[in-house]
């Protein structure tokens, strides 16, 4: 009697060779085999489930080898009578032969044999830089051009969306939130209203010009006009009005902690004060000058203050005075990722110049004081110019106004650059990071998966720092903890999984960074 062996083939899964078609019969048994049938295999498309399956022998037990066609006797199997398939489970790609004879009261047939193919998938790759997504929520973490970081203080989280200054416009003091903030190369943008505190998710780009200074004080005019005080600007004081009557007459004083003073018996206002002292007025034969306002606030602008104005000349009803100069404003700019100030980038918050007496004889007014300007951002380039100084002193051919102390400056973060401040930077401090946080992949699933590859990530860490590499699957369950770079994934048995890193700080002067990662796979 002669067998036949019967093989399916299932998704295509593999390839085979037809059987030989004709077999020796022993002196008991004869074997016949067809093809086998390749099922798909719990381990992947690439990985197979194979069953051999063979016609019955009556009587007859088994014996089937199998292997590589290059080593085709490397398994050996043995089945007892009324088997008539085997099972070899997670094959791996490869050419492979296998044979099958009967044995009867130890008695064997001749080998029948045939082949099968598993075909290895193609080789792919994730691979991405973080800042090509989104940290988690809540994480702690901020994906930047630097790679994945710990996060910051006052960010924000850009509900007002992008702004972009083409031409030039104003806009209004308070609290803003931005994802990027842009001035173009030759634009003014003007801050009307209270300080302005601006928190920016991105970059702040300054090409052109952002301005926070005071007014100057009007001009008195003879005997027809008194000069008014400059308008302060972003939350600083006015400059106090000249006077036009009396004989003589005080003019006003200035507005704010450091206000300037105002005139008297025919002086010119002192300035405002702010960093120091404001200037005192000249002295005439007519008498010493005005002291200028006081100094207030800390160098590190912990509270934040605005300039303050100077005060008005004195004056008479035939001479017009000076008005005082209007403080300058107070500026915190914060931004996530970079803050540039060009090299055509200004950022001012000046004090206005006091008012002249328009030749009258008269006071001038009092120049306002400089006021606040704080930059924060993890990068800081700065190549144009940050000034906040003090307004100058109005002109009299009689007593001239007092000039404005300088405001302040803080830079606070990595500074670089070729640009110039005025006053000097008073306080120099760190941005301070988060001391943990996470940040995680997209869920990684490639279609037809066949395995698992090497495992690469690109991290920058300082004494202090570290950065911890987890694979999780798409539950967040850890399949491998504290990863190592360049590990291979070959044993995983997952159809998708997603990295998670881990930063951590003991400095928060100073972050780690994960700068990319990648997993390769093969996939049919």
């Amino acid at each position: 009697m002669r067998a036949v062996l019967v093989v399916a083939c299932v998704a295509g899964c593999a390839t085979a060779e037809p059987p030989s078609s004709s077999l020796d019969a022993s002196a008991k048994a004869d074997v016949s085999v067809a093809a086998p049938a390749i099922v798909a295999g719990q381990g992947g498309a690439c990985r197979a489930n194979i069953t051999l399956t063979w016609a019955p022998v009556p009587s007859a037990s088994y014996d089937l080898e199998w292997g590589f066609v290059n080593q085709p006797n490397a398994h050996s199997l043995s089945f007892p009578a009324g088997t008539t398939t085997a099972e070899l489970t997670n094959v791996g790609p490869g050419n492979y032969s296998w044979r099958v004879r009967a044995s009867i009261n130890s008695t064997p047939s001749a080998w029948s044999s045939s082949s099968f193919v598993i075909t290895p998938g193609a080789a792919g790759l994730f691979d991405a830089k973080p800042a090509d997504f989104k940290a988690n929520v809540g994480s702690q973490t901020i994906a930047t051009s630097r790679g994945v970081i710990l996060d910051g203080p006052d960010i924000g989280s850009g509900t007002e969306g992008v702004f972009v200054a083409a031409t030039n416009t104003t806009i209004m003091g308070g609290e803003h939130d931005y994802t990027s903030f842009t001035i173009a190369k030759g634009v003014t943008v003007t801050v009307v209203g209270g300080p302005l505190l601006l928190a920016v998710t991105g970059a702040i780009d300054i090409e052109g010009t952002l301005d926070a200074s005071g007014a100057r004080g009007g001009d008195g005019v003879s005997s027809s006009s008194f000069g008014k005080g400059g308008v302060g600007a972003a939350g600083a004081g006015d400059g106090g009005d000249g006077v036009l009557s009396g004989n003589p007459a005080p003019g006003h004083d200035g507005v704010g902690l450091g206000k300037g003073f105002a005139g008297v018996t025919w002086q010119g206002g002192s300035g405002g004060g702010f960093a120091s002292v404001g200037g005192t007025s000249a002295s005439s034969k007519f008498g010493a000058g005005v002291a200028g306002g006081v100094a207030y606030g800390t160098i590190d602008l912990l509270p934040l203050f605005a300039g303050s104005g100077g005060g008005g000349g004195s004056g008479s009803a035939s001479c017009g005075s000076g008005g005082g100069g209007g403080g300058g404003g107070a500026l915190k700019l914060t931004a996530g990722q970079s803050l540039t100030i060009g090299a055509t980038g200004v950022v001012r918050a000046n004090g206005g110049a006091g008012g002249g007496d328009g030749g009258g004889g008269c006071g001038g007014g009092g120049g306002g004081s400089g006021g606040t300007i704080w930059l924060v951002s993890r990068t800081l380039t700065h190549d144009g110019v940050v000034e906040a100084n003090g307004g100058a002193a109005g002109a009299s051919a009689l007593t001239k106004g007092g000039v404005g102390s300088a405001g302040r400056v803080r830079f606070d973060g990595l500074l670089t650059g070729n640009g110039t401040s005025s006053p000097q930077v008073g306080y120099a401090g760190d941005f301070v990071y988060a001391p943990f946080g996470t940040s995680t992949s997209p869920l990684i699933s490639p279609a037809n998966l066949c395995g698992w590859g090497a495992l690469g990530f690109d991290i920058t860490a300082f004494p202090g720092t570290s950065v911890q590499v987890d694979v999780i699957d798409a539950n967040d369950k850890v399949l491998v903890a504290d990863a190592s770079n360049s590990m291979n994934l070959s044993s995983l048995d997952a159809s998708s999984i997603k990295l998670r890193a881990t930063l951590r700080t003991n400095d928060v002067k100073i972050t780690p960074a994960l700068r990319g990662w990648s997993v390769g796979y093969t996939a049919q």
